[in-house]
Parts: structure tokens; C-alpha cells; sequence
């Protein structure tokens, strides 16, 4: 069989839908988003264009790639904090992936793609195997890699605070943190804060986000503040296998001087809230692809004890 001819490219169609959430509990730790129940949420407003790799001479399915086709570009994901191709072990092995990649390209290409633009998977959230796939997109033509940073605590680890930290949760003692279902008062506060601050609206709307709370209760966490009853605001927590990813904040400006931000933060570190996890993703600190880092962003990470890494993406022409 010809090594071009051995592996193929289909389109995700739902009557996959099976084979399509075996390989995600399989080839990436279950990462949740990436199951069709979550993408189900971007029917109305989104056009996808998933993609299955099918080993011709095994006959079966051996991966997938989260994607999207937008302007003629492939984006692996648009809608996603990460995408990618996922494929069985074996097949990360330069002799097979060489031929996955070219028979990738020339589906494309009849497509009439003319870019691609992908956002990896961190090493933080299964074993990386982006090393070839960086390497073969950044051969192609015009290619531009992309770094974000973002920071992380090891909760298996001692976490030494620094003493600014310290003396901001010394003087908040008395707050309440609480697990809890997502409230349309704490996405007004998401709302208002994500425009105030960067002109934006939160990638889900309050309808999608309780959506997607109900279908995913064990991978979408809410903790919530309270002074005394005084709701003060919370954090939305995307969990991945045993990382745990800070999604959204929200609170209420009144009341930011208490820092309830800083009690949920060091509740989730220092009482071992979930005792399957064992990172904080705090996500990232940088702005414009990566051109800009918001440094008192990422330095009040760091107050927590938190190490930086990076999130990769790259753009390139077929």
C-alpha cells in the first residue's frame, strides 16, 4: 500500500459521534471539551469542521483534530482555549506521522485552505506529544509561533506564599468560600469586568455557560465568596483530569478591597478542595498573541507561589 494511500482524512459527522468520545477519553485524558456534548453548544452559531484520521490498512479510526474552517483558514480551535492532532501512541512515530501530515495537508488543500492556525495542548495536561506536529507546521510557509505565558501550582507540593499574600488573607479571615451552581448575578460580574478591562464579552454567554454546567457537573466548578451574606463573587474552574483551570473571574468592584479573590484562591491551594487535582492552571498573562504581558497580572500569580510556562500556537501557509 502506498504510505499516502494508508491513512485518511474524514470529516466529523455525528453518526461518529462514538468513536469520536472514545478517542477523546483515550488519546487525551478525557479533556472534556473536546467531547461532542460540549461542542454541541456552538450548533447555533458556529460552523465546524472536525476531522477523524482512519488507518486504511488496520481499518480503524486513529485519531481526531478539533477544527473549524473560517475565511479560508483551518483553526484548530477557533472556540477553544487549545486544540490539535490526537493521535494513538503509535503513531507519533515520525515513520507514521510524516504521512498523516502530508495526507492532512492535501485534504486541505483540496479544501481550499490556505492557512492553518493551531493552539496546542499543554504538557501540564497530558503527555505532550506536539514536538513533530510544531515541527512539520513550522517547515510550512510564513510560519509564526505564538507563545503565551501562564502560571501554575503544584498542590501536591509546599506552597510558600509571599508575605504581601499572606498579609492580604491575614486580614480576611472571616470570608466564606462556597461550592456552588453559577448565578446570572456572578456572570453580570464576569461581563462587566471583562469589558471594562479588555472591551470583550466572555467567550460563553450566561445561557451557554449553564448549559454546559449541567452536561459537564464534574468538569465545571464554581466557588463563590461570601462575607458574612453579602455575595462578594467567585471563580468558574474548568477541570482536566487532575489540572484544575482557573476560566473566569468575577467580583463585584464594591468589594474588591477584601481581595475575595486571594481567600478562593489559597482555599483551593491550601485545603486540598479537590482531592483528585493536583495543578492550578491560573491561565495566561498575555495579551495580542503573546506581543504583550500583563505584568502585575502575572506577578500576582506568582505571590501564590505559582511557576510559569508557556501555551504555544503558530499560523502558517500552505
Amino acid at each position: 500500500m502506498n504510505s499516502l494511500n494508508r491513512f485518511k482524512i474524514e470529516k466529523y459527522t455525528p453518526r461518529k459521534k462514538n468513536y469520536w468520545n472514545n478517542m477523546v477519553k483515550k488519546l487525551t485524558n478525557d479533556i472534556f471539551f473536546f467531547h461532542r456534548d460540549y461542542f454541541s453548544y456552538f450548533k447555533s452559531n458556529f460552523k465546524e469542521n472536525s476531522l477523524i484520521i482512519y488507518d486504511n490498512k488496520l481499518k480503524k479510526f486513529i485519531g481526531f483534530i478539533p477544527g473549524n474552517i473560517s475565511k479560508n483558514t483551518f483553526y484548530s480551535f477557533e472556540k477553544l482555549t487549545f486544540g490539535g492532532v490526537f493521535l494513538e501512541n503509535l503513531y507519533y512515530k515520525n515513520i507514521f506521522f510524516n504521512d498523516i501530515f502530508n495526507t492532512l495537508i492535501n485534504y486541505l488543500k483540496k479544501k481550499k485552505v490556505k492557512k492553518v492556525f493551531f493552539r496546542f495542548l499543554p504538557s501540564l495536561y497530558y503527555s505532550n506529544h506536539n514536538a513533530l506536529l510544531l515541527s512539520y507546521l513550522n517547515n510550512l510557509k510564513r510560519s509564526k509561533i505564538f507563545t503565551e505565558i501562564s502560571s501554575y501550582v503544584n498542590l501536591s507540593k509546599l506552597n510558600n506564599f509571599s508575605n504581601l499574600r499572606i498579609r492580604s488573607l491575614n486580614k480576611n479571615k472571616d470570608l466564606i468560600i462556597k461550592k456552588e451552581k453559577i448565578t446570572k448575578k456572578f456572570w453580570n460580574f464576569v461581563s462587566k469586568n471583562l469589558r471594562l478591562k479588555y472591551q470583550v464579552n466572555p467567550v460563553h454567554t450566561y445561557k451557554e455557560i449553564k448549559f454546559l454546567e449541567k452536561k459537564f457537573p464534574k468538569n465545571i466548578l464554581f466557588l463563590s465568596c461570601y462575607k458574612s451574606n453579602i455575595f462578594l463573587g467567585g471563580l468558574v474552574l474548568f477541570k482536566f483530569g487532575e489540572v484544575l483551570k482557573i476560566q473566569y473571574v468575577g467580583f463585584d468592584e464594591k468589594y474588591k478591597y477584601l481581595n475575595p479573590q486571594d481567600s478562593i484562591t489559597s482555599h483551593i491551594i491550601k485545603k486540598n478542595t479537590f482531592n483528585d487535582v493536583k495543578i492550578l492552571d491560573f491561565g495566561i498573562s498575555t495579551e495580542n498573541n503573546g506581543k504583550l504581558i500583563n505584568k502585575n497580572l502575572l506577578f500576582y500569580k506568582e505571590t501564590f507561589g505559582a511557576i510559569n510556562f508557556n501555551y504555544f500556537k503558530i499560523s502558517c501557509y500552505l
